[in-house]
């Protein structure tokens, strides 16, 4: 006997319903990137190198891998409250912030000249009065990531704990970029930012600003993935395909892109120690830093009441007593490669 419509539709919603979570294939995921120190003159274009890295990886792992890219900070974290699976190639102090809340999990660096770091430039106008931080007491400093975080890294990273910048500057006024702090400065919105030292020729802002100082080693943003996102045989075939884009013209050109010449899965304490420091509660500001000019041009001495400042994230070298050398270079400085 034939079986009604209604039956039969009853049939097969009772056996879908067991079929279907067997059979449901796991979510896609989205590869995301949120750094807002990235080289990039716009969205446009991180757009475009974020598309070509994601036809790149999903030939190479055979995953269907979508491509995000966001501007600003509150929109990548809606994105991972989403609860989507997510590869993501996310700023350090984003990832010291939001690591637990999302489960991160660090799979792999990328490599600038085979470092996993790279350095700040605190700017100014190239025409710009200040001299030296000391100038820039009571200013407005434009930061591309604010916050609690964001204030932990300027002072107990950029500033090595000299400054707390929250009581040195006047204001600090949150950008979405290091490109959108530079124009800031540029239009007087801000006195000074923190940009990317190798990154200013590549923005075409060198010869329009001034580097003050430099900072330490930063740790470039690290690969991670939200936990659950990829089953550990996918993650592993992930990272080698990141590692081996510096084998081809196209891989090579992705890189470039981001300013990277490559990744590797090896450990990271340069981030790890960032993470520490960043959740850590505020470092002790140091009395009376003195910013003088030694007699290299482009170069600044920081007198200190310490004999030595103590490195925070690598070992650095020993300076002479009472001298910790924070600026070695400027920009635009052609010289400064062969005084180092």
């Amino acid at each position: 006997m034939a079986c009604s419509g209604r039956v039969a539709f009853g049939l097969w919603a009772a056996v879908s319903g067991l079929l279907l979570p067997c059979l449901a294939a796991a979510a896609a995921p989205t590869l995301v990137l949120y750094y807002p120190d990235a080289r990039f003159h716009d969205a446009v274009e991180a757009g475009s190198v974020l598309q070509k890295l994601a036809k790149d990886l999903s030939e190479g792992t055979g995953l269907e891998i979508s491509a995000q890219f966001f501007q600003k900070g509150k929109d990548a974290t809606e994105h991972f409250r989403s609860g989507r699976p997510t590869v993501g190639i996310l700023d350090s102090r984003f990832y010291a912030e939001y690591g637990g809340e999302f489960g991160l999990t660090y799979l792999a660096s990328p490599l600038v000249s085979g470092r996993t770091t790279y350095e700040l430039a605190l700017v100014v106008k190239a025409d710009s009065a200040a001299k030296n931080i000391r100038d820039l007491a009571g200013t407005i400093l434009a930061t591309s990531y604010p916050g609690r975080i964001g204030a932990a890294f300027l002072s107990n990273i950029a500033l090595e704990g000299h400054l707390d910048a929250q009581v040195h500057f006047g204001e600090l006024r949150p950008v979405d970029s290091a490109a959108s702090a530079i124009a800031a400065v540029l239009i007087t919105e801000a006195t000074a930012a923190f940009a990317p030292l190798d990154g200013l020729a590549e923005m075409g802002r060198a010869a329009e600003v001034r580097a003050i100082l430099t900072t330490q080693p930063i740790p470039l943003p690290p690969l991670c993935m939200t936990r659950g996102a990829l089953s550990e045989e996918d993650a592993q075939r992930l990272v080698s395909v990141f590692e081996k884009l510096g084998e081809t013209a196209s891989g090579r050109q992705i890189l470039a892109g981001f300013g990277f010449t490559g990744f590797s899965r090896g450990p990271a304490p340069a981030l790890t120690a960032a993470v520490s420091l960043l959740n850590a509660a505020p470092a002790s500001v140091r009395k009376r830093p003195v910013i003088e000019e030694s007699g290299a041009a482009g170069e600044m001495l920081v007198k200190t009441e310490l004999p030595q400042l103590q490195p925070l994230l690598i070992p650095m070298p020993t300076y002479a007593e009472d001298d910790l050398l924070v600026a070695k270079k400027t920009p635009d400085d052609p010289q400064a490669a062969d005084r180092e």
